[in-house]
């Protein structure tokens, strides 16, 4: 930076706009690393990878078709604007008399919004960003370090940028850059350490600038203004991002929101790689990426929510008509394609929606709101799930202690069970024996009765005889007479003499 400063007079401004007039096809750095990585020999062609994907050839090629058209049309439109060109020289040339000035924040944010010329871009974004040079010295020493992360980074350098020249080569000179920067940050800020979102933004930079301006304005990018946060691990700041996104298009695009409502897409199925990457890993024009990097060196975040919101505005009509899958779909590739022609419509229609700063606080006060209530459930939910623990503990242990008892109640049971039985044999036995004397006593009675019953015959017998005897003396006195005078016979046969019996 310094040394641009010192250089970057009106007549290396004018080489400057001379070169990107004369040969658009490589007016900044990104357009020479497409042709050849920085001013060396030629950049990869079929011939040096016989091996890769033919499809893949075409996509390399077509990118690298695109670049150079959108370079050219940039180059034009660089050389078109005097006072840009007048400005950003103005702004390279001594940026800190620049800030002095009355208005240069405004003057700033007006020429960024039009675009930084391409060729000025690589000093500019460090001076804007505040990019400190004692970085790049910290970076080399980094270099020298060995980071954790190192194998995940080596896994997810193809995945930046696949189709662009300077990154298509494998271990090429750009995706040797790519991991550089990636791995020194990694190291600088291990609390952050590595996010999959960083390397677009990284390699955006390595389009404009060598590998150490890129890292120093990356600490810039991440700290000041506030892209680490959304990198952290917990990844609530980026949760805060999409809410706001979510309530954004609410207020802008009622109808779509509710929309999105209805079939279910939340910011978060399609979002967070427009916030994570600075929209440089969708099929928006690099050319407009580079404008939102410009505006967002300047207005930082608010510049994402507005493409966003442009984004979705312009295809309104569409996404309304769409159900989940096809909405999902366009939402990844359609979307960006209508804005492919003129970045400058895009990019004032985006500035043009204005963003308001208090809105955007109350909506991440709003959030937090959310995040508290819901940790105080959670916490409530906690200790009532705590207490109920300690409940079921209780009655686990009551319920163990009535086991026992009951096993021990079962086994008393058994006993008496047992003595219950045997009891029952006893009776048993015992029934059988007062069966056994019942039924003699029954025959004993019944005997009884019987005798009973001829004692009675017997006795009225005897008196029928003793009453005919009566009768028969009655009539015979003499006979009693008889009778009187015989002695009894103990033998009862009768009286002495031979006289007849009465009978």
């Amino acid at each position: 930076v310094s040394h641009a400063r010192q250089s970057a007079g009106p007549h290396r401004l004018s080489s400057l706009k001379h070169a990107a007039l004369h040969n658009p096809a490589s007016p900044n750095m990104s357009a020479r690393r497409a042709s050849g990585g920085g001013g060396g020999p030629g950049g990869p062609t079929p011939e040096m990878f016989p091996n890769r994907d033919p499809a893949l050839e075409e996509a390399i090629a077509q990118e690298e078709a695109e670049i150079q058209a959108a370079a050219a049309a940039e180059a034009l439109h660089d050389t078109n604007d005097e006072e840009a060109w007048k400005v950003w020289g103005e702004v390279i040339s001594d940026f800190e008399a620049f800030q002095r000035r009355l208005g240069a924040t405004r003057t700033l944010r007006k020429y960024a919004q039009t675009g930084i010329p391409n060729p000025c871009r690589c000093m500019a974004w460090q001076l804007v960003g505040g990019a400190d040079p004692g970085h790049k010295e910290m970076y080399l020493e980094l270099l020298e370090r060995t980071s954790d992360f190192e194998k995940l980074i080596r896994r997810d350098i193809s995945r930046t940028f696949p189709t662009h020249p300077f990154f298509a080569q494998p271990d090429g000179p750009g995706q040797e850059a790519l991991f550089n920067v990636i791995k020194a940050y990694s190291l600088f800020d291990p609390e952050v350490g590595y996010c999959q979102g960083s390397p677009f933004v990284i390699g955006l930079l390595l389009m404009q600038m060598p590998e150490e301006e890129s890292f120093a304005l990356l600490i810039q990018i991440m700290h000041r203004f506030g892209m680490r946060r959304l990198y952290e691990p917990s990844m609530a700041a980026l949760e805060v991002v999409l809410f706001q996104l979510d309530h954004l298009i609410a207020d802008f695009l009622p109808s779509l929101h509710a929309h999105f409502q209805a079939v279910g897409v939340e910011t978060s199925m399609f979002a967070p790689n427009w916030f994570l990457t600075m929209f440089a890993s969708t099929a928006l024009p690099l050319g407009i990426v580079f404008r939102v990097m410009d505006i967002f060196l300047l207005d930082g975040i608010d510049i994402l929510f507005q493409v966003s919101l442009t984004l979705l505005g312009a295809s309104m009509e569409e996404l309304e008509a769409l159900e989940f899958e096809d909405l999902m779909r366009f939402l990844k590739g359609p979307l960006f394609a209508r804005h492919m022609a003129d970045p400058d419509i895009f990019i004032r229609a985006a500035v043009s929606t204005s963003i308001s700063q208090r809105r955007l606080q109350r909506l991440e006060r709003q959030h937090q709101e959310m995040k508290d209530r819901a940790a105080e459930e959670a916490r409530v939910v906690a200790e009532q799930a705590e207490l109920e623990k300690k409940e079921v503990f209780i009655a686990t242990e009551r319920a163990k202690k009535l086991e026992r008892r009951v096993e021990q109640m079962e086994g008393e049971n058994r006993d008496l069970l047992d003595k219950v039985i045997k009891a029952q044999e006893s009776l048993a036995l015992k029934d059988d024996e007062v069966h056994a004397l019942s039924a003699r006593l029954a025959d004993k009675i019944h005997s009884e009765a019987k005798a009973a019953g001829e004692l009675r015959a017997l006795r009225k017998r005897v008196a029928l005889l003793e009453g005919r005897q009566q009768r028969i003396l009655a009539a015979h006195p003499e006979a009693a007479s008889l009778l009187q005078d015989e002695p009894d016979d103990d033998d009862g046969r009768g009286r002495a003499g031979g006289g007849r019996s009465v009978a």
